[in-house]
C-alpha cells in the first residue's frame, strides 16, 4: 500500500490512492473514489445487492503505516489508520410477497479464518426484522448438530436460486458488466452450498450457531434468504446483524449488517 501498487485479486481490489495536503488534527477532510461495476463482484440476488467491505488505510511519512497484518479484521482492530465499513443492503422493489410466496433475496457474506480469531461463534440478530430469515452454510463450516436445533425450509429454494442465478451470473460476466474472477468465485461459493439446508431462524431473539471450524488463512462463503412480509408499508426498514463472539467472553469480533428496505417502485 504504501509503495503505491495497486491490489487486484479475487478478494480484494484497490480502488484508488489521493493525497491529503491540508489534513490538520481536529479537521475532518472527504476523499472520493470512482467504482465501476466491473470492480464489484456479482450481486448474490439479481439485481444489485451483494456484501461490500471498504478498507481504509492511512499513510504519512510523519505517522507510517507499517503494519504486516493481512487479515483485514484484526488489522482494523489492531491499527489506528485502518477503518473499515461492512455494510448490507436489500431492497424490495414494491409491496414484498408474504413469507409463503417467492423466492425471497440472497445476499453473500464470506467469513475468513485468521490466528486471533481462532474461537469464534457465529450469531445471526434479526432485531425484530418480521419477515422470515434463514442461510445456508458450506458443509463442515459448522457442526450439524448445532443446525438440526433449527427448522429449514423444505419448499427447494436453495436448489431454484443456485440453477437460475449461475446461469445469471455467467452471463454478467460474459457481457463485460462485473468482474470475471469475482463472478467465477462466487459460482464455485454457490456450488459449496447447493447441497446443505436452508436454516431458518426466529425473530424474537439472537440465535448463535455455534462455533465456526475455518482454519487461518482460509474463507468460505454462506449466503442469507430474506423474506418479506405481508404488512409491509412503503419506506418500512429493518436491519439484521450477523456477526462474531468468542464463545466463553462473548466479545465480538466483527460482523455485518444489512438494511432492509421497502422502496417504491421507479418512476419513468
Amino acid at each position: 500500500m504504501t509503495s503505491g501498487t495497486a491490489i487486484t485479486t479475487p478478494l480484494w481490489q484497490t480502488v484508488g490512492f489521493r493525497t491529503i495536503v491540508t489534513l490538520k488534527d481536529g479537521v475532518p477532510e472527504v476523499v472520493e473514489f470512482p467504482l465501476p461495476s466491473t470492480m464489484l463482484p456479482p450481486p448474490a440476488s439479481l439485481a444489485g445487492h451483494s456484501h461490500y467491505c471498504l478498507l481504509a488505510i492511512l499513510h504519512s511519512l510523519d505517522d507510517p503505516f507499517t503494519s504486516t497484518q493481512i487479515n483485514a479484521d484484526a488489522l482494523t482492530v489492531a491499527d489506528r489508520k485502518v477503518g473499515q465499513k461492512n455494510l448490507h443492503i436489500v431492497q424490495f422493489v414494491g409491496v414484498p410477497p408474504p413469507p409463503s410466496v417467492g423466492p425471497g433475496m440472497w445476499a453473500a457474506l464470506q467469513l475468513h479464518g485468521s490466528r486471533e480469531l481462532q474461537q469464534s461463534e457465529l450469531v445471526v440478530d434479526l432485531l425484530g426484522f418480521p419477515g422470515q430469515v434463514g442461510a445456508v452454510f458450506p458443509k463442515g463450516l459448522l457442526a450439524s448438530s448445532a443446525l438440526a436445533t433449527f427448522k429449514t425450509d423444505t419448499r427447494g429454494l436453495v436448489a431454484k436460486w443456485i440453477d437460475q442465478h449461475i446461469a445469471a451470473v455467467n452471463q454478467m460476466a460474459s457481457r463485460g458488466r462485473v468482474s470475471a474472477p469475482s463472478s467465477q468465485a462466487v459460482v464455485a461459493a454457490m456450488k459449496q452450498v447447493a447441497d446443505q439446508p436452508l436454516v431458518l431462524f426466529d425473530a424474537g431473539k439472537p440465535a448463535p450457531l455455534g462455533n465456526l471450524s475455518l482454519p487461518a488463512n482460509t474463507a468460505q462463503t454462506m449466503f442469507l434468504n430474506i423474506q418479506g412480509w405481508p404488512q409491509a408499508k412503503y419506506g418500512d426498514q429493518y436491519r439484521i446483524c450477523v456477526y462474531r463472539r468468542h464463545p466463553k467472553t462473548k466479545a465480538i469480533q466483527g460482523g455485518a449488517t444489512y438494511l432492509v428496505q421497502v422502496a417504491a417502485p421507479p418512476r419513468f
